[in-house]
């Protein structure tokens, strides 16, 4: 059993520096979000018909890839509620 509970530790090891690579590309994600909106927030506040209407699209842009992320992140949790199950289950055999 001791052998089995090692190679299970060790692939538990290898899925979380994956879903460590990924969190970590995610909250890059985030960040670059932040700075598109706060550019498109200065296009909204400019007051000229060319920036807002340019502010728009952009949004629009910026919301898909927020949707994107969202999924990414709930991929994610579901990744780690997996593993955490799969802890519990190597614990329980020692």
């Amino acid at each position: 059993m001791d052998k089995l509970a090692i190679i299970q530790s060790e692939e538990t090891i290898k899925e979380l520096d994956i879903i460590d690579k990924k969190t970590t590309e995610l909250v890059a994600t985030f960040k670059n979000l932040y700075t598109e909106t706060e550019r498109i927030n200065k296009m909204f506040l400019s007051g000229k018909p060319k920036d807002y209407s340019k502010g728009l699209k952009e949004m629009e842009e910026a919301v898909k890839k927020l949707a994107s992320a969202q999924k990414q992140t709930q991929v994610i949790q579901n990744n780690l509620n997996k593993l955490e199950k799969k802890i519990l289950e190597v614990l329980n055999l020692e």
